[in-house]
This record gives C-alpha cells, sequence and structure tokens, in this order.
C-alpha cells in the first residue's frame, strides 16, 4: 500500500519570523516588478471568472481570504511577483 500525501488545499503565509502572516496584505504582480505599482488580476478559481480583490488579505491564520475571513485559494495567468505585508 503505498500513503498518500496530505496537504491543506490553502497556501500558508508567513511574517519573517515564520509566524501566521495575521490579517496581512498580498499584492500579486507583473514578475520582476513592484507588485503595488503592476498588479496583475488574481482570481479565487482556476477558470479566471472570480476575481479577488487586490490586494489580499490574510486570516489571523496567515491563509489568504475572500474578505470575510474565508480560506482560499488564488490564482493568476502566469509569472508574477508578491510582496507581503504586515
Amino acid at each position: 500500500m503505498t500513503n498518500i500525501l496530505i496537504q491543506s488545499p490553502f497556501e500558508y503565509l508567513t511574517d519573517r519570523s515564520g509566524a501566521p502572516l495575521s490579517n496581512g496584505f498580498v499584492y500579486i504582480g507583473e514578475p520582476d516588478k513592484d507588485p503595488e505599482e503592476f498588479p496583475l488580476p488574481v482570481f479565487f478559481d482556476a477558470a479566471g471568472i472570480v476575481s479577488a480583490p487586490a490586494p489580499l488579505r490574510t486570516n489571523t491564520a496567515g491563509y489568504p481570504t475572500d474578505g470575510a475571513g474565508n480560506p482560499k485559494r488564488i490564482f493568476t495567468t502566469g509569472p508574477f511577483s508578491i510582496r507581503l505585508r504586515d
């Protein structure tokens, strides 16, 4: 029998100390550019239908959320840069 890796479906984000990025801001932008100045579209679904706000917010556990505190997976269209702020 082969063991199967169990993973969280949500990306966990941390601050510089390794603690959860509690109530933080997540900026996604063009590669090799300032993501706050050159944002890319971000979505809550792989099909690119459900738009996510910019900047994204994290909950107290460090997961990106939909603004109501519900953890969400995030997607963009290709290569990107990222900035996290607390």
